[in-house]
């Protein structure tokens, strides 16, 4: 079995920070290709592009910026988000980028509000040039993914609703209304079902259809707000990670939990590896104290890990980053791996040939 990649989603709310970050990040280590230094502020969303030769990545400054991975030099930048920009995601045939932002966060009083961007945007991926815009949202977009054969993209807001847009005409084929906000979102590699995780307390996983917007099954297992989602290749599983520090594998068919890993702090995204056996991981955030819903940096636990699904051990894990690991992305052939974080830098990763014989 081979895996698709995540379209999960980032925390509703910034990770507010608790410490100042140092001025100047530490030297590379084990495992660090490189990284890239220019956001002024949180790093939210990475992803490969151009087969992995070029990274794009969004953030609360409002920026989308292109990075070239053999130099580390930023090749683009747009600020035509006028707000903070949560979320990036690449077309299957890695020709085009979607974003999704809206809202501001005030420092100084340490708040969130809503905002007036609340659009979904498409992009070239070679040089960042606009192509279109899709409007309908009425507060900041958190989710985004696209279809298979990439005519067709799926968002999903903090106004409660998903909308299943067309490329090119940039007309909205339907909109959902869910029962509660949704903080993460996947859609199904046939692209026919989606599986969107409820923002609020009882925190369920729920599988819909697209087209009738009929619930098929739901998912229960996390105590906490769900920040990671995506489905198997062949769309049989559904791996999901949350702040609850839990990276859970679910079979889509009965709705059974099949396994279930732990971080000591809050898993922000998780991805499976091609090979379907390994997956991999982002954390470093926990509850604020006497908060429902706010988050701030764990101390000490900002790595990305890599488990083996079927003996339930942490075979990598990669140090780095100097506060909460925000998003994490595999490359196509899984033999790197991009992070962003609460340090404000984006990092690239050198993996290995995982073994695949059991243990």
């Amino acid at each position: 079995m081979t895996a698709r990649s995540s379209c999960g989603l980032l925390l509703g709310l910034a990770i507010y920070q608790t410490t100042a970050v140092p001025a100047q990040a530490p030297p590379p280590v084990a495992g660090e290709i490189r990284r890239f230094l220019g956001h002024t502020e949180q790093v939210n969303s990475v992803a490969f592009v151009a087969g992995g030769k070029r990274i794009v990545s969004s953030s609360i400054d409002s920026s989308v910026r292109l990075w070239d991975t053999t130099t580390g030099k930023e090749i683009r930048r747009h600020v035509d988000h006028t707000e903070i920009v949560w979320r990036v995601v690449v077309s299957p045939d890695g020709n085009r980028v979607l974003s999704g932002g809206g809202g501001t966060y005030n420092v100084k009083v340490d708040r969130f509000k809503s905002g007036k961007d609340n659009m979904v945007r498409l992009w070239t991926s070679d040089s960042l040039k606009e192509l279109q815009r899709f409007k309908g949202h009425t507060d900041s977009v958190r989710g985004l993914a696209f279809s298979l054969d990439g005519k067709q993209a799926l968002s999903a807001s903090v106004d409660g609703t998903i909308r299943f847009w067309e490329m090119g005409s940039g007309k909205e084929l339907r909109s959902l209304r869910l029962p509660t906000g949704s903080s993460a979102l996947a859609l199904s590699p046939d692209g026919k079902k989606f599986v969107a995780a409820s923002s609020v307390r009882p925190i369920v996983l729920r599988l819909w259809e697209l087209e009738s917007g009929k619930e098929v099954r739901a998912f229960r297992g996390h105590s906490l707000v769900v920040t990671g989602l995506t489905f198997s290749s062949d769309g049989k599983q559904i791996l999901s990670g949350g702040m609850d520090g839990s990276v859970r594998l679910w079979d889509v068919e009965t709705g059974k939990q099949l396994r279930v890993l732990r971080h000591p702090s809050g898993v922000t995204n998780v991805a499976f590896f091609p090979d379907g056996r390994h997956v991999i991981s982002a954390s470093g955030a926990q509850l604020k104290p006497g908060s429902a819903s706010r988050y701030i940096s764990a101390p000490g636990d900002w790595f990305v890990r890599v488990w083996d699904l079927e003996t339930k051990a942490e075979v990598i894990r990669l140090a780095g980053h100097v506060r909460v690991v925000t998003d994490v992305r595999l490359s196509p052939d899984g033999r790197q791996a991009v992070s962003c974080g609460t340090d404000k830098t984006v990092r690239l990763w050198a993996l290995p040939v995982l073994p695949l014989e059991r243990k």
